[in-house]
């Protein structure tokens, strides 16, 4: 029989882990709620990332400035006005981004030159499809997101304190549930325990075999300090001094080659023997041409169907995947792996960039269709 002092030690103990669990989750709670009443913020960054084809120590780094106005207009890019400058490096040069919630102006002093871009139409390539694009993303814009995290009973949660250099942080770390190949999900956003303030944020997550690691450092933050009508001075002042023009889709090269083409002749080098091939040494076959490279995850998306077309109507059909990026001795393990990984059973190889031209590829995966007499 349990003696009634220990019953009112556990009765104790359980009262204070509650206790710890709802003051860890109070704090997070008043974080995100001082984040929604401030109505701007500033900060620096230093932002990098591991993508899953590289190596761990091959790591792409961007550093930059961040302004962003908290804005419910805004649908397309999280929440809000943004204004972003990036410094120069291996991977970019200096230039600056503006989103007015009607245009998204890139700024390059190098040329003196302003685009404008619409994202009401689609034209979202500078933020979206740029490395650079994420540095925005530090929970500023929608502070509720890290709560629903929380709060969505998918997930797994810790609130811990830690020490980080002489700072007191306070780490949420937050696992998510395994989706199909993607496994070991988290992420970890450190919070100052003296300012309340958002200073790093880790992401890490697992593809069969391999894993990509983002990471931002933040620093010099400041609330409330910027405003929409600085931005849309600061965009004046560029706009009095560079020449200025509207963003353009490749129309041609979009519109790739048409039904009816002879299909551009080209040679290849196979990733598995490293002899070469050419597109004639196939003629009297239907040929299916890939586009692809091994660092992009649609090209792997689509790997599987080409496999099973491949294997469907071998008799009749070549399936020919060729990569115009991944071409030098040093790419081989990352291909091998890429086809290890997927199972591939259809042919891969190297071809020149000139080859992606002429047959006008604007995105990847593209595929063309070639009958027995070299037509598209």
């Amino acid at each position: 029989m349990i003696s009634k002092l220990h019953l009112g030690l556990i009765v104790a103990f359980f009262t204070c882990t509650l206790h710890a669990q709802k003051a860890d989750r109070a704090f997070v709670k008043n974080v995100v709620n001082n984040y929604n009443k401030a109505t701007s913020i500033s900060y620096d960054v230093h932002y990098k990332i591991k993508y899953f084809d590289s190596e761990d120590t091959d790591t792409t780094t961007v550093n930059g400035h961040c302004k962003l106005i908290r804005d419910a207009k805004d649908t397309i890019f999280g929440g809000g006005r943004i204004w972003m400058d990036f410094d120069a490096d291996t991977e970019i040069s200096s230039h600056s981004l503006y989103y007015d919630l009607e245009y998204l102006y890139v700024i390059e002093p190098n040329k003196k030159e302003l685009t404008k871009f619409e994202p009401l139409k689609d034209e979202t390539g500078p933020i979206t499809a740029a490395t650079q694009g994420v540095l925005k993303n530090t929970f500023f814009l929608k502070p509720e997101r890290l709560l629903e995290y929380l709060d969505d009973n998918n997930n797994r949660y810790t609130i811990e304190e830690v020490k980080t250099g002489a700072k007191k942080m306070v780490r949420v770390t937050v696992n998510f549930p395994d989706e199909d190949d993607m496994s070991n999900k988290n992420i970890a956003v450190y919070i100052n325990h003296k300012t309340s303030t958002i200073e790093k944020i880790t992401f890490f997550c697992q593809l069969l075999d391999q894993h990509q690691y983002n990471e931002w450092n933040l620093s010099n933050i400041k609330f409330n300090t910027v405003n929409q009508n600085t931005l849309n001075s600061n965009l004046k002042d560029y706009a009095s001094k560079y020449s200025i023009k509207d963003f353009e889709f490749p129309k041609e090269e979009l519109t790739g080659l048409i039904q009816g083409t002879p299909a551009p002749q080209f040679t290849a080098q196979l990733y598995s023997t490293g002899l070469q091939t050419q597109l004639s040494d196939y003629k009297g076959k239907i040929v299916l041409l890939d586009f692809w490279y091994a660092a992009f995850a649609p090209c792997a998306s689509a790997s599987p169907y080409l496999t099973a077309l491949q294997q469907k109507y071998k008799d009749a059909v070549v399936v020919i995947g060729i990569n115009p990026f991944e071409t030098h001795t040093e790419d081989l393990k990352k291909v091998t792996g890429f086809s290890n990984r997927y199972k591939v059973g259809y042919t891969l190889a190297a071809i020149e960039e000139s080859v992606a031209d002429a047959y006008k590829v604007g995105g990847f995966p593209t595929l063309y269709l070639i009958d027995r007499e070299g037509v598209v």
